[in-house]
């Protein structure tokens, strides 16, 4: 009887030790389930792919992914951020952190886009020359912007002019509304290009006067001769909103884009402020040209030629027909 209790006893041990119990299944935080089920409304509400994604797998992978998060600071909160960034599938979509830490899809192409540094044209009095580079700032940084290039405008300006070059490389992106409003005497006025949401609705944007859809001016600068011929030089490391000003001067009469295929990130992002102060920019449309023809990708330039040497100088040739 006693070697009967003994065999029992070990068995009751065996089966019962925290040793060979299973690990407990993680769960999820309730304010992480919360913090992500919020992001994910916006995401499924907005997101420009909204229409092709299966939303019960992509929400199931990202909570699942986040079990064992003890805050929405935890590295595995951050990870499924990452997760349901890669997971809508868009190349530009990304969230910036409370603290300006940015996570970006592993497949964004602003961040993969690069190419070599631009030569400078060397130009005489008959072409116009003005650089549009990158720009992220607050309102008085976009007014100092536009001043600036529609101060570089007006230096170059004169009665000789034949054209104008108007130089994207290397414009990476940010806020397309400073860069149309500076461009903008060049630019013309009017309709330059539109988005198109998942839903197909039709936004146009342009220029008229000095202002733009997210953009004004005070007295902006008149050419003197004006809807000039306009040379737009582009490359791999035009990206995003440098993309959008590169689409305003597709099929706008007297001019043409010459140099190497953009980035591929022609589509348009909104900013969502999330309740702990952190933003998630969204991929919310796509940009189309002022005929209403959608981009999404890369723009081609009309002359694409590898060579800067080449491009600028059959641009110049161009512009002096």
């Amino acid at each position: 009887m006693k070697r009967l209790l003994s065999i029992f006893f070990l068995i009751y041990i065996a089966i019962f030790s925290p040793s060979c119990q299973k690990d407990a299944e993680p769960t999820l935080n309730t304010e992480v389930q919360n913090y992500l089920n919020e992001m994910l409304y916006i995401m499924q509400t907005n997101s420009i792919n909204r229409r092709s994604i299966n939303w019960s797998f992509f929400k199931k992978n990202v909570l699942d992914y986040a079990k064992g998060a003890q805050n929405i600071n935890d590295d595995k909160t951050i990870g499924a951020i990452q997760m349901a960034i890669d997971l809508l599938n868009d190349s530009h979509s990304f969230y910036m952190t409370s603290k300006n830490t940015y996570i970006v899809g592993r497949t964004a192409g602003a961040t993969a886009c690069l190419d070599e540094l631009p030569n400078m044209p060397e130009l005489d009095n008959s072409i116009g020359y003005v650089k549009v580079g990158a720009f992220s700032g607050n309102a008085t940084e976009a007014l100092a912007y536009v001043q600036a290039i529609q101060t570089s405008i007006k230096n170059s300006d004169n009665d000789a002019i034949k054209g104008w070059i108007v130089d994207l490389r290397g414009n990476f992106g940010g806020n397309m509304w400073p860069m149309l409003c500076g461009i903008g005497p060049i630019l013309g006025d009017g309709v330059a290009g539109h988005f198109i949401d998942a839903d197909e609705k039709i936004q146009p944007w342009g220029y008229i006067n000095g202002v733009t859809g997210g953009f004004q001016i005070e007295n902006p600068y008149i050419l003197k001769k004006n809807n000039p011929k306009v040379a737009v030089l582009v490359d791999g490391a035009t990206a995003s909103s440098g993309e959008a000003v590169a689409i305003a001067f597709k099929n706008r009469p007297d001019a043409k884009l010459f140099g190497r295929p953009t980035c591929g990130v022609s589509t348009a992002n909104r900013s969502f402020v999330l309740s702990d102060n952190a933003t998630l920019y969204l991929t919310v449309s796509t940009m189309a040209d002022r005929t209403q023809k959608a981009y999404g990708k890369k723009v081609e330039p009309d002359v694409n030629i590898v060579s800067q040497q080449q491009y600028i100088s059959q641009a110049i040739d161009w512009l002096k027909q």
